[in-house]
């Protein structure tokens, strides 16, 4: 069994869509489909799919937009049809396969001087404040001058 990427102990979910064309059995219009589990559908409709579907033309006769259409009741019946019959797989979940996560050896600091060579502090030079205010105003005083 592949260890988990999480800390929680879950896999990755990396399923990947198998999209099959389903056509409508009430209209005919042809889309592409995708199942990822028996609750999920993903559907892609194009432009002349939505024009061409009896059940979209009812409710945009009755004043909807097709934005706020949930979907079509006949195709829904026709992907499920098609899930059946084996024409689209519903694609089960695919755990993640990673490297569990390590963490690299400690490795020495290599010394940038000859052997025998005291290492050189590398401190920063103190930097002076600039002192700039617009015109009117006092620089306020600053800690240490």
């Amino acid at each position: 069994m592949p260890s988990s990427p999480y800390a929680d102990g879950r896999l990755a979910d990396e399923r990947r869509p198998v999209a099959r064309e389903v056509q409508c059995a009430r209209c005919g219009v042809v889309v592409l489909a995708a199942k990822f589990s028996p609750q999920q559908t993903s559907v892609q409709w194009t432009a002349d799919a939505v024009r061409a579907c009896a059940e979209f033309a009812a409710r945009l006769a009755g004043g909807q937009q097709t934005a706020l259409i949930d979907g079509c009741a006949s195709l829904r019946a026709s992907i499920e049809a098609a899930v059946r019959d084996g024409r689209l797989p519903v694609v089960s979940p695919v755990p993640e396969m990673t490297a569990p996560e390590t963490t690299a050896p400690e490795m020495p600091v290599p010394e940038t001087t000859a052997p025998g060579m005291p290492v050189p502090e590398t401190t920063a030079p103190e930097m002076p404040v600039p002192e700039t205010t617009a015109p009117g105003m006092t620089a306020p005083e600053v800690a240490g001058r």
